[in-house]
């Protein structure tokens, strides 16, 4: 049976994901195609990136939630726990988050956040205008491969690579090569959509290339489908981030308040248990586990020598290989008992 944790973290995914892929069809929709095009033919980045759109403060709905994440996840921690003594008797723990370390932790983030978004946007848009100008494709199909097509019956724009990172976009430029010169390596594209493996096959088959149309339709549905998967990414990465900082923020405050003793604490690493855990995280798994769990400010620390005091944590000055993507979790045993026998030794 799922824990109030784990079905807390499942339910947060979509939520995120959907916020992030509505973030850019609101960006999609707020391209000025006209401009677009003329910063094109004049191979003005910046000038593209501002008609493709993009605004900073479409991210702010995504923050939103994603700091909601981090408060409630503070407050399951501690909610979780018994009444505790202080020098006015018992009192239940709370996670405020309004204190100055919160506050700044939750500044850091937004401030990540957006500049990470906004090198992406600024990369997936560069990749997409070389493509075009290395294959020669006029500069209103390169805008449209950039903030997509409008669909007619929901007047929204579909497919383009904004959203995507660079790499996916690469992945986009590959996929239209592939349809264009009828190469077999287009069905080894997890993110195709297979509806249309048929076509694509006859295609092949009979030597006749594929109608420009059609390629575009295939395209887009391989951008849609790779945007849900980047979405996707976002959200578990995020969620579990914003999980960890609450956790360790809300635990740290009740140390600080002396409502618990640091002594009380130990923690262990936990990574999701799936193919996709790079080899460093599993290792850190496999040293720090539940019966060999650390001291609460004590480090986890990497075979390359980066430092973190919980899964996904900068503080440090850990390697950003270490965090970004990190979906591992930091799981902690509280000795309440010990807090009472220490109280009963004392008298």
């Amino acid at each position: 049976m799922a824990t109030t944790f784990e079905k807390f973290y499942a339910l947060q995914i979509p939520e995120i994901r959907n916020l992030f892929i509505s973030t850019i069809e609101d960006i999609a929709g707020n391209a000025n195609i006209d401009e677009m095009i003329k910063a094109i033919e004049d191979n003005d980045l910046e000038r593209l990136v501002q008609a493709s759109g993009f605004n900073v403060v479409f991210l702010n709905k995504i923050i939103d939630k994603i700091e909601d994440v981090y408060e409630k996840s503070g407050n399951m921690i501690v909610d979780k726990w018994p009444r505790l003594r202080n020098g006015l008797g018992l009192t239940k723990a709370v996670f405020n988050i309004r204190d100055e370390f919160a506050e700044n932790e939750l500044k850091n983030f937004s401030s990540n956040f957006i500049t990470n978004i906004s090198n992406e946007v600024r990369d997936t848009i560069r990749e997409t205008l070389t493509d075009g100008m290395a294959r020669g494709i006029n500069p209103r199909e390169t805008a449209l491969n950039i903030v997509g097509r409008k669909d007619r019956v929901t007047g929204k724009r579909i497919g383009g690579t904004i959203g995507l990172a660079s790499n996916q976009t690469k992945w986009v430029n590959n996929a239209r090569l592939y349809l264009q010169n009828l190469d077999e390596r287009y069905f080894a594209l997890s993110l195709r959509d297979k509806r249309f493996d048929s076509i694509v096959k006859k295609a092949i088959k009979d030597k006749k290339p594929l109608s420009k149309e059609k390629i575009s339709q295939l395209i887009t549905a391989y951008e849609s489908k790779a945007l849900k998967y980047r979405a996707d990414a976002i959200a578990r990465t995020e969620t579990m981030q914003a999980i960890n900082r609450g956790e360790y923020r809300a635990i740290a405050q009740n140390i600080e308040e002396g409502l618990i003793t640091e002594d009380m604490v130990t923690k262990w690493w936990s990574n999701s248990a799936d193919e996709r855990v790079r080899q460093s995280h599993v290792n850190l798994g496999n040293r720090y586990n539940k019966s060999n769990a650390i001291g609460f400010n004590e480090v986890f620390e990497t075979s390359r020598g980066s430092k973190l005091l919980y899964p996904g944590d900068t503080s440090l000055g850990a390697d950003l290989h270490e965090i970004i993507h990190c979906r591992c979790k930091c799981e902690y045993r509280i000795d309440f008992i010990k807090q009472v026998n220490d109280e009963k030794n004392n008298q």
